[in-house]
């Protein structure tokens, strides 16, 4: 993997799946420039699917179209168990989560702003798939790509009140105002019995390090967006 992309499960076994966040070395800041870098690059891939964010729990399952690129709006997640199929989702401080379920093929795509994890996101995620396609959610690998981390992630008196009243039970969830928003990821993980040996990363944070990461919170509406894909090979 290019040192100007960040590697997602690169475990051996999971070796069948191509997964990466970009960086803002990577000269990919556009979906064109996306599709340029995939066709260079990997041109196995068939199909380009992203996502017109709304900051929501809606997802949406893709599918083979053939060759192109497709824009789903109003959606926050996508999966597909179709090979070669390119999941693609943008942020700049919101957490990608990225799943895959290798018994059936299954690969996940989880934009994850405040607002989607207040509003459950995750297990709302989890609860579709095992409800349309009975996955064994025990058999899934979860990982994270850089993000806004508790260090920075400061909040007002009215958003700490709404995460405490909903998340109290998650252990260190918020120092002073500080929301650890991985944290509830990772009591979702083990209430939904997702092994931790099958969730990988501590993730770097997208505004302390300054120099590979676009963040909104340091940058403002000026910054540009970091690009998270995930697609099965075979």
């Amino acid at each position: 993997m290019p040192a100007h992309l960040v590697q997602i499960f690169d475990k051996e076994h999971l070796k069948n799946i191509l997964a990466f966040t970009t960086t803002k070395y990577s000269d990919i800041h556009t979906i064109p420039e996306f599709e340029k870098y995939i066709e260079k690059n990997y041109p196995w891939v068939n199909g380009l699917h992203y996502l017109q964010q709304i900051h929501s729990t809606a997802a949406i399952q893709v599918y083979n179209q053939g060759k192109g690129t497709t824009c789903y709006p109003g959606y926050d997640a996508l999966y597909t168990f179709d090979n070669k199929e390119a999941l693609i989702i943008q942020t700049a401080d919101c957490l990608p989560i990225f799943l895959t379920h290798p018994p059936s093929g299954f690969v996940g795509l989880i934009h994850a702003g405040w607002r989607g994890i207040y509003q459950e996101i995750f297990p709302s995620f989890l609860k579709i798939i095992k409800r349309k396609h009975d996955i064994n959610l025990s058999q899934l690998h979860v990982e994270f790509g850089p993000f806004i981390r508790e260090c920075c992630f400061e909040v007002g008196e009215d958003v700490k009140k709404l995460f405490l009243s909903r998340y109290n039970e998650v252990p260190d969830i918020i120092t002073s105002n500080h929301i650890n928003l991985q944290a509830i990821i990772l009591f979702q993980c083990r209430q939904f019995n997702i092994p931790s040996y099958q969730i990988g990363r501590k993730p770097e944070c997208t505004v302390c390090h300054k120099h590979s990461y676009f963040s909104y919170r340091r940058e403002g509406q000026k910054t540009g967006r970091l690009y998270s894909v995930i697609v099965r090979k075979e």
